[in-house]
């Protein structure tokens, strides 16, 4: 992973004040986002499916079921990956995630409040292009343990939709025409416990 976005160095967010500290498993976490198509008749078509590969993330809790825990997360724009170099071209420019002025993607949590089962609700600031907004996102959470290492682990699971335009992705192109403003989001993250003495 990047030094460059460490959530470790550069938030400087390692800290003896919280009771345990997870750090994303870039093995077997995935971040994965889709968008619809439409035909020339506006029927839909198919979906164009993506995946950035460069991020961090990192949680702190003071409680042992991670209520109220505090989570960021960050992304490498330029990690973004459809499959088409071209795609990944466009989608990289300034008409839409313009990432020679926006770097990085960044999430920031508000509130994680527990919910029914093993399900939460994440509420927080999700930042593209420079522009924040509000999401709340369902969560659902699966403790484990590392089959081979022994060490603790756990698995959130997510799918949300964001509309692409409250974050200023669009383009004047002819194409926009036939794509959906709405993206699906995907998230399935694993967090390995990190050392109390780290």
């Amino acid at each position: 992973m990047q030094e460059s976005i460490s959530l470790l160095t550069e938030k400087k967010l390692k800290s003896t004040n919280w009771l345990s500290e997870w750090s994303i498993d870039h093995k077997t976490s995935a971040i994965r986002f889709s968008v619809a198509q439409r035909n020339f008749l506006g029927q839909p078509f198919r979906k164009v499916e993506g995946k950035f590969k460069v991020y961090e993330g990192l949680i702190q809790t003071n409680m042992e079921d991670f209520s109220g825990a505090t989570i960021h997360m960050i992304i490498e724009a330029n990690s973004i990956y459809t499959g088409k170099n071209r795609r990944d071209k466009q989608l990289l420019s300034e008409d839409f995630f313009d990432v020679e002025r926006f770097p990085f993607l960044r999430f920031r949590s508000l509130s994680f409040e527990r919910g029914r089962g093993n399900k939460f609700i994440l509420e927080g600031a999700l930042t593209i292009r420079g522009i924040s907004k509000r999401v709340v996102i369902d969560v659902r959470y699966q403790p484990g343990v590392d089959g081979k290492t022994g060490k603790e682990k756990i698995c959130f699971e997510s799918e949300f939709q964001i509309n692409r335009f409250d974050y200023g992705l669009r383009s004047n192109m002819f194409f926009e025409t036939f794509v959906e403003k709405e993206v699906t989001i995907k998230l399935n993250l694993e967090f390995s416990r990190l050392p109390d003495n780290f």
